[in-house]
């Protein structure tokens, strides 16, 4: 490169990340490098102008119907790992040609009495999403059904489904020519552990999806240790990488204001501040959404004056009465082919209107918490039986006598959970 300058120009091309790891591979190589031009991806506007282009050029007509679905499915697949732009495009269309051909002539057919106009036209039928770099998706309406079946959280799930309503009716008017502002659906999830914050999330954001608020539905869910750097110039980027992972989707920070350091301008505000820029870069293709505690909650959203104003909804997660307790243990005692007797029940109804009056208590996980210990209980009992005698129902049915005692957490002003931490459930 150094004895040719004058006649020869050296072009490098590749991935963007493998390019910088390239160029720190010999000291002399980026000093000969005084242009770095950053092709971007397509977005799925340019996506369907290319998709218009190339059906024009191969003499194909699309119904705007059918450019529409290459619309909406550029826009659901342009976010996914290694997405191929431009060669997704064509290998779309080239899968579009087949369908139409397949449609029009099936095998042993006669094309002789098709015309002109339907042997060049795409329609919407022969629009189909190629499966390359997609998650299996699960049947339709599988996430709004298990929102709507989680015990209590009435409130909660009416903000839900008040934000996804006022979402759709804006984008009706938007598609009607009504002028309206892509409204923005970042959240603030505030509640004592085990009450479902991080479940709720996760289903909301594969309902976006597939009410076509959201293309991909991607979740991802962080903590301080994710975005906060441990030298100068490395917090920012981590941040904008989470925002690139979860493009078309949901960003879920769990316990938000272990960002807010104890002194001011530290790498947690650094955080803090890029997350504010983001979420403004990315309204229209991040939803964040910021859980914790409600008190500390509220410390972190006055830490950085433009938080608040970004924070579309509040969403608050009463802790579970006793009667909210027990319907959680009876759910979770029938996953796991469990039986309780109503001895057991009645004592597990008193020990949950015990431990509600105390503060941090668990919630859903204390249920969790409790049904394991009654489980070893039961086996530490039965196992004493010869072999014989142990019958299916012996081996799991649950007595009053498996149930472990209620031991209330006490108050220490500390924002910790009183028992053991356990693995999330799907429903908390």
């Amino acid at each position: 490169m150094e004895n040719r300058r004058d006649e020869v120009i050296v072009i490098l091309a590749g991935y963007n990340d493998r390019m910088k790891e390239f160029m720190k591979s010999n000291e002399g190589l980026k000093s000969r490098i005084p242009h770095w031009i950053d092709f971007p991806d397509y977005s799925a506007e340019e996506l369907t102008d290319i998709f218009r282009q190339m059906s024009a050029e191969r003499g194909f007509t699309v119904t705007e119907d059918a450019v529409k679905q290459a619309h909406f499915i550029f826009e659901k697949v342009r976010c996914t790992d290694n997405f191929g732009n431009g060669r997704y495009v064509r290998n779309l269309l080239d899968r579009a040609a087949q369908n139409q051909a397949a449609r029009l002539l099936p095998a042993g057919g006669d094309a002789s009495g098709i015309r002109r106009g339907r042997l060049f036209r795409i329609e919407t039928e022969d629009i189909c999403m190629l499966e390359d770099g997609l998650r299996k998706e699960r049947p339709s309406g599988t996430a709004q059904k298990e929102l709507d079946d989680l015990i209590g959280l009435m409130d909660v799930k009416k903000v839900i489904h008040k934000a996804i309503a006022n979402y759709k009716r804006n984008k009706l008017c938007m598609d009607r020519g009504i002028l309206r502002d892509k409204a923005t659906l970042h959240m603030v999830f505030s509640g004592n552990p085990g009450t479902a914050k991080t479940t709720v999330a996760r289903l909301f954001a594969e309902i976006l999806k597939e009410e076509k608020v959201l293309p991909t539905g991607n979740f991802v869910e962080v903590g301080r240790v994710d975005l906060v750097g441990d030298h100068v110039g490395m917090t920012a980027p981590l941040v904008k990488k989470r925002f690139r992972e979860a493009q078309g989707g949901v960003l879920f920070i769990d316990e938000a204001y272990a960002l807010c350091d104890g002194y001011r301008s530290g790498y947690g505000d650094e955080a803090i501040n890029t997350l504010v820029q983001e979420m403004e870069n990315h309204r229209e293709d991040v939803i964040v959404i910021f859980a914790g505690y409600p008190e500390p909650m509220k410390e972190f959203l006055d830490r950085n004056p433009g938080m608040s104003s970004r924070i579309a909804f509040q969403v608050s997660f009463d802790d579970y009465s006793a009667d909210e307790l027990c319907e959680i243990t009876k759910l979770l005692a029938k996953k796991k082919q469990l039986r309780l007797t109503d001895r057991a029940m009645d004592m597990l109804r008193e020990n949950y209107r015990k431990i509600v009056k105390s503060k941090d208590f668990g919630n859903g996980r204390y249920v969790r918490k409790t049904l394991e210990e009654a489980e070893m209980n039961l086996a530490e009992r039965i196992m004493e039986l010869e072999e014989d005698r142990l019958t299916s129902k012996l081996l799991t049915t649950i007595d009053a006598c498996d149930i472990p005692e209620a031991v209330p957490q006490k108050e220490t002003g500390k924002h910790k959970i009183g028992f053991l931490r356990f693995h999330r459930l799907p429903f908390w």
